[in-house]
């Protein structure tokens, strides 16, 4: 599920003409980019390429020590009600066991 959840966030990217040459990605409005249905994970360190295609674009998947994250290696994710029930193309998440269910707005409880 890990890399289900950074392949969609790493197929959000893409580098514009400009970009190029300025070496910016983005101008600071935020380019469309929604604040939903955005993945991303706290507590590993990786990179995004998105100069490689879609599915290839994480980079040095590790645990903040610098070890690298094994394939069987386990994670609790938080995800909101939509994710848990597979939308956004995410089936295999309804069927995961849920460790803890707060019954509250997850954009709220990662603020808190």
């Amino acid at each position: 599920m890990v890399g289900s959840l950074l392949r969609t966030a790493a197929g959000r990217g893409k580098i514009e003409d400009w970009s190029k040459v300025t070496n910016a990605l983005y101008d600071g409005a935020t380019r469309g980019i929604p604040d939903y249905s955005y993945d991303m994970l706290a507590g590993v360190n990786y990179h995004i390429n998105i100069t490689k295609p879609v599915g290839e674009r994480i980079e040095g998947l590790s645990y903040p020590d610098g070890k690298p994250v094994g394939g069987d290696d386990r994670f609790i994710l938080a995800v909101n009600n939509y994710r848990q029930s597979g939308g956004s193309g995410y089936p295999h998440v309804s069927t995961a066991p849920v460790v803890y269910d707060a019954q509250a707005v997850i954009r709220e409880q990662m603020i808190a």
